[in-house]
């Protein structure tokens, strides 16, 4: 965590190991002392309710109970990842919330940024047209393309 940018995510690849956390409220209070973002894990923390209070983002695949020990602090730094089965390179932007994250290379951030707002006004439209007793089919006219192809007619 010493050598990470204020502002950065620490991204761990547990390798596997989903049965001792790698980090807990201890560890999560040093990194917000050194200015962290927040934490991903591919593997599992522990002290959750205490995490939660922090309230530090922190991800991870799962709890447990047992926690490694501050003598195994080894490990490589600033290099790539796996992380819920994709790679994570030094640099990438991490973007989470309660349903999962997604990763991107900074060059392609703002890419996707305009493609999430295209989704959040698709999505405000979609509420109204749902809350006014639309269905799905309206908007996708999946049913008059199918009997179009199959030479149906009404």
């Amino acid at each position: 965590m010493s050598q990470a940018a204020p502002g950065s995510v620490l991204v761990i690849d547990r390798m596997g190991n989903d049965k001792i956390a790698c980090a807990g409220e201890m560890s999560v209070m040093n990194a917000q002392a050194y200015g962290l973002a927040g934490i991903v894990v591919d593997g599992a923390v522990t002290d959750t309710p205490q995490i939660k209070e922090l309230g530090l983002p922190v991800f991870a695949v799962t709890s447990a109970a047992v926690a490694c020990s501050l003598k195994y602090r080894d490990g490589e730094v600033n290099v790539p990842v796996q992380c819920g089965g994709c790679v994570v390179d030094p640099g990438d932007i991490v973007f989470g919330n309660a349903d999962g994250m997604i990763v991107c290379p900074p060059d392609e951030f703002e890419h996707w940024l305009e493609k999430a707002e295209e989704a959040d006004v698709t999505e405000v439209k979609w509420r109204a047209h749902f809350r006014a007793g639309g269905h799905l089919d309206d908007l996708y006219p999946i049913k008059e393309e199918v009997e179009k192809r199959l030479g149906i007619r009404k």
